[in-house]
């Protein structure tokens, strides 16, 4: 099915449920509505063209509650919520996230990516069909022993939002976006795309994208305290000393998988430190203007001027972009920065200087930038 416009499903009056095209009468007598508009549908079940439903011809306008515009992206997600209602089985896709960590006393910045997650077939325990979480309607909350995955399914005309990761999360979160589901649908005999569409949520990822996972926060916490215990062999091994503000590349970090049945953090060893840095050649200096310029540049992205400074957040609440710029990144909550940086607590407007993000007077990192200074 590549047509946008079909619609796989229709609102079956007699019953009060969906129905796929092929289990219903032919033409007018299939006694279907749009459960978009609620417009008298057509069952099309011809021998060339894809079977599918139509909205009957405008001279039943007066039947029609409200314009139709998102027919087929309605229709799949009225369906899916139907299918958990009877089996609540759901293929989870593989989760990776790659983290970077400044490291202290160097201007670099330590990347891990981490295997948060495998691919699986998980059978739920329990499922709510809508619940409203910070002013967003999940479509689907699935219970597994006392853990909960909220999802959200997406289609053109209703993409993510956004905003929602902007705010501290404890509860894992999936995006679905039904239009992976056109490809399997163009594989449907007579119209059975209730079967294919149940097929699909037990047996594929396509289209499932992990938004957040509760592991982050501790696959994070592992990387930041692996920085800080192993500073000086870091600092040894990416050999820039800090001179300022700087916009060089991070350094490529060879991506870890492990094949075990638990995910869990690739191995964070002590890192050798080269036999002789002294072999290294020495930056040239940097002048008075220079560092003036630097110094001008990092208050400025403290406040949120977009440059070449890089700019750490406590988490996404302190970002002034909306995560949208590639200058910043969330390290969480940090104490082992270099005593030469700046920061600033969006919350209460404090500034201070120093090796921790921590936030004096609202006792705590959410809201707090950070930019090495001079």
């Amino acid at each position: 099915m590549n047509n946008l416009n079909l619609i796989p499903f229709g609102l079956h009056v007699p019953s009060a449920s969906l129905a796929d095209v092929g289990s219903v009468k032919k033409g007018a007598q299939c006694d279907c509505i749009c459960p978009s508009c609620k417009t008298p549908l057509i069952a099309r079940q011809g021998e060339i063209k894809e079977w599918h439903f139509a909205h009957q011809s405008r001279s039943t306008e007066q039947e029609t509650e409200a314009p139709c515009e998102y027919s087929l992206g309605v229709s799949l997600r009225l369906m899916i919520k139907q299918l958990f209602e009877e089996v609540a089985v759901f293929y989870l896709p593989e989760y990776k996230k790659s983290f970077s960590v400044p490291i202290p006393g160097c201007s670099s910045c330590y990347q891990q990516t981490v295997l948060i997650s495998q691919e699986a077939k998980v059978q739920f325990d329990d499922v709510a069909i809508e619940h409203k979480k910070e002013e967003v309607m999940f479509d689907l909350v699935l219970t597994k022993g006392k853990h909960q995955l909220y999802v959200y399914i997406t289609y053109k005309e209703r993409p993510f939002p956004e905003k929602l990761l902007h705010h501290k999360q404890e509860d894992a979160i999936i995006e679905f976006n039904v239009f992976a589901l056109l490809n399997a649908f163009s594989e449907a005999k007579m119209g059975q795309y209730k079967e294919i569409l149940a097929m699909f949520l037990a047996s594929s990822a396509e289209g499932k994208k992990w938004r957040f996972h509760p592991r982050e926060v501790e696959a994070l916490q592992k990387i930041i305290n692996h920085v800080t215990d192993n500073k000086d062999a870091l600092v040894a091994q990416y050999g820039e000393k800090f001179s300022g503000i700087t916009s060089k590349p991070f350094p490529r970090v060879k991506k870890t998988t492990r094949a075990a049945s638990v995910p869990s953090i690739p191995s964070l060893l002590p890192i050798s430190v080269p036999s002789n840095p002294s072999l290294r050649p020495e930056k040239a200096p940097v002048s008075p203007e220079r560092k003036a310029q630097q110094s001008e540049e990092a208050k400025q992205a403290l406040y949120g001027a977009l440059n070449n400074c890089r700019v750490l957040l406590g988490s996404f609440d302190a970002s002034l972009t909306k995560g949208t710029s590639a200058q910043e990144t969330v390290i969480g909550k940090v104490d082992s920065l270099s005593p030469q940086y700046l920061h600033r607590c969006m919350s209460c407007g404090d500034d201070w200087k120093g090796a921790s993000n921590q936030c004096s007077t609202c006792q705590t990192h959410e809201h707090t930038r950070s930019v090495f200074g001079q």
